[in-house]
């Protein structure tokens, strides 16, 4: 059900070019490959469920950027909101897709995935957005939303684990153990870098389409409208023609 919603939204009239299509290649290849990588390195009895938050996850961006046309109008802020509803609702079509439309236990941890992924996504487009406020390239902004995602969110998952860990030892023990101090902090910089780039890569398709595709370019620089970038409507097919001399 949701890849023959995405085949639906292609039939938009704006998404009627021949680059929007390519907005479906995430979703119909990375899941399966990540399932096989699981399966060869005999971890898909314990990790099989994030095949489905991966695939949840990338239908809801590919929804997100065949319905972007529609958030160009509103301010930053109010795109902001849309784009956050659009995941949301697409998540949750995509935890019906994926369990055949019923509910088990195996729904929560692909649903946690799926949400911390989406939520990364969507906090670390928005900062690097903020990041390029005075001055916006392409390549600026893919190098700091590789900043934010990878080693922004690391840091801070690290700092408030490793903040509550110290305010639990000087409540609970009256004092600091210096060992244990650093695994709380280590261990969720270890694990928010990790999560920071399979974000990073899952998505660097979708970036690149919004950064060089003619079809989904102009879509995101009229939501972020920032210094540098072409923001007004532009008809697809002059688009499709004129991208290519677009930097």
């Amino acid at each position: 059900m949701p890849l023959l919603l995405l085949a639906a939204l292609t039939l938009r009239a704006p998404n009627r070019t021949r680059g929007a299509w390519l907005a479906l290649i995430p979703p119909l290849v990375l899941p399966p490959l990540l399932l096989w990588l699981l399966e060869q390195g005999g971890l898909a009895a314990f990790f099989g469920f994030l095949s489905d938050s991966v695939a949840i996850f990338l239908f809801a961006v590919a929804m997100l950027w065949l319905l972007a046309d529609k958030l160009g109008g509103p301010s930053r802020m109010t795109a902001a909101g849309y784009a956050l509803l659009v995941v949301l609702a697409a998540s949750v079509i995509g935890m019906f897709g994926v369990s055949s439309l019923s509910l088990g236990f195996i729904l929560i941890p692909t649903g946690i995935v799926c949400g911390i992924m989406a939520g990364v996504f969507l906090v670390g487009m928005t900062f690097a957005g903020i990041a390029c406020r005075k001055r916006y390239t392409s390549t600026r902004y893919l190098v700091w939303l590789f900043c934010i995602l990878v080693f922004a969110i690391g840091c801070v998952l690290a700092f408030f684990s490793g903040l509550m860990t110290v305010i639990s030892l000087l409540l609970m023990e009256g004092g600091l153990d210096v060992s244990y101090l650093f695994y709380s902090f280590a261990i969720p910089l270890a694990t928010g870098l990790a999560v920071g780039l399979a974000v990073f890569l899952l998505v660097l398709p979708f970036i690149a389409l919004a950064l060089w595709s003619p079809t989904f370019r102009p879509r995101f620089h009229a939501i972020f409208r920032l210094p540098g970038m072409r923001f007004g409507q532009e008809d697809a097919h002059n688009d499709e023609s004129n991208g290519a001399e677009e930097s």
